[in-house]
């Protein structure tokens, strides 16, 4: 061996102390592809904490409806009460009234001494209080079917934006596994560069 410290290799490039240009362009070009192996692992992170916040947003995107659609639900709710109230106070108003009627009738029997007052006008009256109340009934009623119509429509229109929030959240599972799948295939790629220098 002489004067040379290392061992021959001439296969490798490497003569001992010298190297040849193909051996140290060989050795560059793996440590660029080293490189840029740990380079693209890195980004695995960046991806994950990327759909992270993705996910973040839709489930909080799905709090704010579920919210919103509770705010919805209570104020339907209070506009069917009140319809009801309203309904309760008007049936409440006829009783009373019909009771008044029913009352001045038999002070003027008492007064009169008759067995049976018949007034035309009393009876006329309490005909129109009872038509009034059955008209009110059915706008009452109207307005229920109307109220529980658009509650449903409400309820529908929350299911879908729900059904469009799963939607969304299986997508972002297929996207970010695409750029995981992305992400090991061109490690792959790299891995197979380095093993043939």
């Amino acid at each position: 061996m002489g004067i040379f410290a290392g061992k021959w290799h001439p296969a490798s490039g490497d003569w001992g102390v010298f190297k040849t240009s193909g051996r140290t362009a060989a050795d560059e070009a793996r440590a660029r592809l080293s490189s840029q192996a740990s380079e693209i692992a890195s980004r695995k992170e960046g991806i994950g904490d990327y759909f992270s916040g993705l996910r973040g947003f839709n489930e909080r995107e799905g709090e704010l409806a579920e919210l919103g659609r509770g705010i919805q639900r209570g104020q339907e709710i209070g506009q069917i009460e009140s319809s009801r109230q309203q309904y309760l106070s008007g049936l409440e108003n006829f009783l009373s009234s019909s009771y008044s009627i029913g009352s001045e009738s038999d002070a003027r029997v008492s007064q009169a001494n008759l067995a049976n007052s018949f007034n035309p006008q009393e009876q006329f009256a309490l005909r129109q209080r009872r038509s009034g109340v059955e008209a009110q009934q059915d706008v009452q009623k109207s307005q229920d079917q109307a109220m529980a119509r658009g509650m449903m429509s409400s309820d529908l229109a929350y299911r879908q934006q729900q059904v469009g929030g799963d939607r969304a959240d299986l997508q972002l599972g297929m996207e970010e596994t695409k750029a995981q799948q992305a992400l090991r295939d061109q490690l792959f790629q790299l891995s197979e560069a380095l093993a043939q220098y």
